[in-house]
């Protein structure tokens, strides 16, 4: 028996749960893309937009490759409308692959834990009679 679960994330869509297997359908319809395949084309959107494109020109020297946002599309799609396992893998490798690069860099500031002990003096440049 399949009956329909409760909406997922707020996007108005349903998922179905198989009742009484305990696994299969229901974990494999249950999984969700980390982004709706609505972000995935918003991100190719604005990759290809003519701002972005002269913004990454002027920083880079070169065009942005949107390539990577096009075929994370299709795969979501994929997934969406087949349910490929492939699909399913390739886009969690993409993501992890994403969430790797963003945490390479360091943070270009150290985080304070408490303000610094003489916040409240005027600074050196300052003068003192204002």
């Amino acid at each position: 028996m399949i009956k329909f679960a409760s909406l997922v994330s707020g996007r108005g869509e349903a998922t179905m749960a198989a009742g009484g297997s305990g696994g299969g359908l229901a974990a494999a319809a249950s999984w969700r893309p980390p982004r709706s395949c609505e972000m995935y084309r918003a991100e190719l959107r604005l990759c290809k937009s003519l701002s972005n494109r002269f913004h990454h020109v002027y920083v880079y020297g070169e065009t942005p490759n949107c390539s990577h946002w096009g075929r994370d599309l299709d795969l979501c799609r994929e997934w969406e409308t087949t349910g490929n396992e492939r699909a399913k893998e390739a886009l969690r490798a993409n993501e992890r692959d994403r969430v790797a690069e963003q945490r390479k860099h360091p943070p270009v500031w150290k985080l304070r834990s408490r303000p610094p002990v003489d916040w409240h003096l005027p600074l050196a440049d300052e003068p003192a009679d204002k």
